[in-house]
């Protein structure tokens, strides 16, 4: 069963004869475009700014709005096409009011703020941590609310997204493994069901050294003395030439400093060594594909072998094709607080990087 269908104004609608449903782990809005085709043209039931909820093989995965409605009539056929995101799609696009906030808890903040914008949704934190700010958050002129908020959950090590409510999430990476696992082999007693499947390896974001500056000023003191605090981390598959130095616009301490620099390290080589795959239909072993997840996968044609998190999904179906999964892949470890190299085994592509002088 690989199925997709809508609600919207409490009517269900299903048929659909072309659809994609995306999302991934930093992703603030989950987006869709769906069409159905017809002989016969039909009245549309449906209006831009409706709210609409998507199922896939009856599990909710999407809410949002309608945010664009194309018709197409020919001789022969009649088209109705749908697309929107996420109820958080108003976080991307909207600038923020200028404001200076005192709130040093990051979760109450983002309540205030979007409590301050008219932005009335849901805050999720899954973080069992408290997530504390050094200082007052400023909002800039002409900077979107997603803009504000990201530069804070940097600063607290954390990713935003949504989920199929419609809510904002505050998460880091999950934990879950899928059942089951990703096989391309050419030999052996194994099912392949991977369709197709690509490497990419860039060291264009990376860096062998990431150095992150803090200025504090010594209040204790009647001169205008101050302390210079200096976090580093280390990607040791990068030649040592390549240094990036990062400045704190605010005073931090050493340990959020320190989470900081592995985290810059951690993102940037995720999205420095990506596996794509295509699989056929929407699950494996009856178990929906998720961001955020853990999956095994053996594909010897890319030499990526091991348990990898999954970035992104998307759930496509048209008439040619059938159901059709895309997943990006990145390494267990991309979005830790760890250093470099203390939370995974599995690299990809590491053959395909000319080791470091």
């Amino acid at each position: 069963m690989n199925k997709i269908a809508i609600e919207v104004n409490n009517r269900l609608f299903e048929g659909f004869t072309d659809a994609s449903i995306s999302y991934g782990i930093e992703s603030m809005a989950r987006q869709f475009a769906i069409s159905i085709t017809t002989p016969e043209k039909i009245p549309s039931p449906i209006k831009v700014q409706d709210k609409i909820v998507i199922y896939i093989n009856d599990v909710k995965k999407l809410t949002g709005y309608v945010e664009e409605l194309d018709k197409f009539e020919s001789a022969t056929n009649f088209t109705l096409t749908l697309q929107g995101r996420s109820l958080t799609g108003d976080i991307i696009d909207c600038s923020i009011k200028r404001k200076t906030y005192k709130q040093k808890d990051f979760t109450q903040l983002i309540k205030i703020v979007l409590k301050d914008n008219n932005i009335n949704i849901n805050v999720v934190n899954k973080i069992l941590t408290p997530l504390k700010l050094d200082n007052d958050a400023i909002a800039r002129d002409g900077e979107s609310i997603f803009d504000f908020l990201d530069r804070y959950a940097k600063k607290v090590q954390v990713l935003l997204t949504t989920d199929e409510n419609g809510d904002l999430v505050i998460t880091r990476e999950g934990s879950g493994i899928m059942k089951g696992q990703l096989v391309k082999v050419y030999d052996g007693n194994l099912i392949n069901n991977i369709l197709s499947s690509s490497v990419n390896i860039s060291t264009k974001d990376r860096f062998n050294t990431i150095e992150v500056f803090s200025t504090t000023h010594d209040r204790n003191t009647s001169s205008d003395s101050s302390i210079v605090q200096i976090a580093r981390a280390v990607d040791s598959n990068i030649r040592n030439s390549r240094r990036l130095i990062i400045n704190q616009t605010t005073n931090s301490k050493t340990i959020s400093l320190t989470n900081l620099a592995n985290w810059n390290v951690n993102v940037r080589r995720a999205k420095g060594s990506r596996y794509t795959c295509q699989v056929v239909g929407f699950t494996l072993q009856g178990e929906l594909f998720e961001a955020n997840k853990k999956i095994r996968i053996r594909d010897e044609s890319m030499d990526v072998e091991g348990v990898f998190l999954i970035q992104s999904v998307n759930f496509r179906l048209d008439l040619t094709n059938g159901a059709i999964t895309e997943l990006q892949i990145v390494e267990i470890g991309a979005f830790s607080l760890e250093s470099f190299g203390k939370f995974t085994k599995d690299r990809i592509g590491e053959n395909l990087i000319k080791p470091s002088l």
